[in-house]
């Protein structure tokens, strides 16, 4: 017989117990449910309601506009100012243009049509031609008039002075009455060594004959009277 002796169990140490594994406690798995079975038995009034969010619209600031809008906006008002400015522009040239050649026109000449008074057979003469009376106003031509002697003539002339003056206006003065009076004057300026201006009131080609009118006017006259040979 063998000599081996049969292990006691007593003898073991615990290392022998756990083989070497890590100490520790250990459940059995659980036996997977079915998942069909799951869902015919799960309640019905269990199921979660479906929620439906309602999207809330949000609000866009004041400011917040869009460029576009912007951008349209400013250029209308642009283009209305366009507008308008050539509008201006063209009614001031055409009123411009219109009123000035209006004015570039040459006014209308209106003569006046003046009737031609009926003559009066009694003024008509023998010849068919009609006699205007030259009487008062309306005759100009024999209107007395100053007459202004400047230089001698190629022959001698004798003149009926009435007076000497230093000033011409005075001559001219006293000679505007003399012609209202009916009387021709005669004005003669400086000449030689003589200053004076003398004014007169006849002319005559030879002495005799003045010396004759100033007997016949010299009544007439303050000053003394007096022939001068120019």
């Amino acid at each position: 017989m063998s000599d081996n002796k049969p292990s006691n169990p007593q003898d073991s140490t615990p290392e022998d117990d756990d083989f070497g594994l890590p100490t520790g406690s250990f459940q059995p798995l659980a036996a997977h449910d079915d998942p069909k079975e799951e869902e015919h038995d799960a309640d019905p009034s269990a199921v979660a309601p479906i929620v439906i969010e309602e999207s809330e619209a949000v609000a866009v600031p004041e400011g917040g506009g869009s460029t576009e809008e912007k951008t349209s906006t400013g250029s209308t008002r642009v283009l209305v100012l366009i507008l308008l400015l050539i509008t201006g522009l063209g009614a001031v040239g055409y009123f411009l243009g219109y009123f000035g050649a209006k004015d570039d026109r040459p006014s209308p000449v209106v003569e006046e049509v003046r009737e031609d008074e009926p003559v009066n057979p009694e003024e008509i003469d023998e010849a068919g031609i009609a006699v205007v009376d030259q009487s008062g106003a309306d005759v100009l031509d024999t209107e007395l008039k100053l007459v202004e002697i400047t230089s001698k003539g190629s022959s001698p002339r004798y003149f009926v002075v009435v007076g000497s003056f230093i000033d011409d206006d005075l001559a001219r003065d006293y000679a505007k009455k003399l012609n209202q009076s009916g009387l021709k004057t005669y004005l003669i300026h400086p000449y030689g060594d003589i200053d004076f201006f003398r004014l007169a009131v006849e002319e005559h080609a030879n002495v005799t004959e003045a010396l004759t009118v100033i007997e016949q006017v010299q009544a007439d006259f303050e000053e003394n009277l007096w022939v001068l040979k120019y």
